[in-house]
C-alpha cells in the first residue's frame, strides 16, 4: 500500500477510535450500558486493526509512530468537541451572588428551580444558589444572568439527581 495512503488511513482510523472512546465516556456517565458496550466494541476493534498495522510498519519506518500519535491527538481534540457539544445529562450550577442582585428571582422568573442558602463572602453577605438543569439548558441559564462582575458561578457536568424541575 502507498505509504501516504497508509499514513492518512492510520490518522483517520485512530481519530475515529479515540472519538468513540470519548463517546463511550459520555454515555458511561449517563449509565447507558448498551451504548457503552457498542462504543467499546467499536473503539477496541478499530484500535486493534490500526495498532497491528502501525506496529508492522514501525519496525522499518519509525515515522509511523508519529503518524499514530497524530491520529491520537486529533481524536482527543475531536472527543473534547463531541463532549462539549453533545448535551446529554445534567449539570449543577452553583452561584455565589451578592444579595442585591436578587439572582434567585431572575432564575425562578425564567422557569428554573433553584435553592438559595445564605452565605458570607469576603466582604459581604451573599446568596449561594444551587440550580440543577439539563446540560442542554446551561447556555440558556448563562444567558439570563445579570452582567455583574461580582457574580461568580461554577458548573459541574455529569451530575446525577433524583429529579429536575422546570417550570416553563
Amino acid at each position: 500500500m502507498n505509504p501516504a495512503i497508509l499514513f492518512v488511513l492510520i490518522i483517520c482510523v485512530r481519530t475515529i477510535s479515540i472519538a468513540f472512546g470519548s463517546l463511550r465516556d459520555i454515555y458511561r456517565l449517563q449509565k447507558q450500558i448498551v451504548v457503552v458496550i457498542a462504543t467499546s466494541v467499536i473503539e477496541v476493534s478499530l484500535w486493534l486493526v490500526i495498532i497491528s498495522r502501525a506496529l508492522e510498519q514501525i519496525r522499518t519506518e519509525p515515522l509511523y509512530a508519529i503518524i499514530y500519535g497524530i491520529g491520537f491527538a486529533i481524536g482527543s481534540v475531536l472527543g473534547v468537541l463531541l463532549e462539549k457539544n453533545i448535551p446529554l445529562g445534567n449539570a449543577e450550577v452553583v452561584f455565589f451572588a451578592p444579595k442585591d442582585l436578587a439572582l434567585a428571582k431572575v432564575i425562578h422568573d425564567n422557569g428554573f428551580a433553584a435553592t438559595t442558602l445564605q452565605g458570607r463572602g469576603l466582604k459581604e453577605d451573599i446568596d449561594v444558589i444551587f440550580c440543577y438543569v439539563q446540560k442542554r439548558e446551561v447556555r440558556h441559564l448563562q444567558n439570563i444572568l445579570p452582567k455583574d462582575g461580582r457574580l461568580f458561578y461554577t458548573i459541574a457536568h455529569g451530575i446525577k439527581s433524583s429529579k429536575l424541575t422546570r417550570f416553563m
